[in-house]
């Protein structure tokens, strides 16, 4: 059985276990924070800027992990001025998931967005826009968002690669 929950201190160990167990793919898709032992603890503690974590638990071991902040980075803030799109910073909330190398494409990810979704509607959540967008060359992630109910913004290019920005209406009715 799988059980999602907020990360807590005493996930910290299995949360650095799960991110030095990431393939290099997987990782080159993930980067909203670094991955060593201090990150993770203040990230568990809930004293690293403001993020918020959830885990996705089987047998013991950490199977997906996503992390949200409320409002966005200058950079999503920059980005999102050229789109129709009104950004509240007290409802509209970033996402960055992950899943286990070995559990991708099993539904953990839609158990984990279902699970974060819930969370972040009872804190008032009106938007969830993706962390940094997501790669285009990450054809099975663009079609995980689409397939959750996310929208396509826009594209725009970062580190010599094409992204996609994206968003997912809690309401279902875009506010622009």
């Amino acid at each position: 059985m799988i059980k999602c929950k907020k990360a807590a201190p005493e996930d910290i160990e299995k949360l650095f276990q799960y991110f030095n167990k990431l393939s290099g793919e997987t990782k080159s898709y993930f980067a909203p924070h670094p991955f060593d032992f201090e990150t993770i603890t203040s990230i568990c503690h809930r004293s690293y800027q403001d993020y918020q974590s959830f885990v996705c638990i089987k047998n013991e071991i950490i199977i997906a992990y996503a992390v949200v902040k409320n409002g966005l980075t200058e950079g999503e803030l920059n980005r999102f001025a050229k789109y129709s799109i009104r950004i509240n910073e007290e409802s509209d909330y970033i996402l960055a998931p992950s899943v286990a190398d070995a559990f991708q494409s099993q539904g953990v990810g839609s158990l984990l967005l279902s699970f974060v979704e819930s969370e972040l509607r009872n804190q008032g959540a009106k938007k969830i826009i993706l962390w940094g967008g997501v790669q285009l060359r990450n054809e099975r992630a663009v079609k995980y968002y689409l397939k959750n109910g996310f929208r396509t913004l826009g594209e725009f290019w970062h580190d010599d690669l094409d992204n996609l920005d994206m968003v997912k209406y809690l309401n279902d009715t875009p506010l622009i």
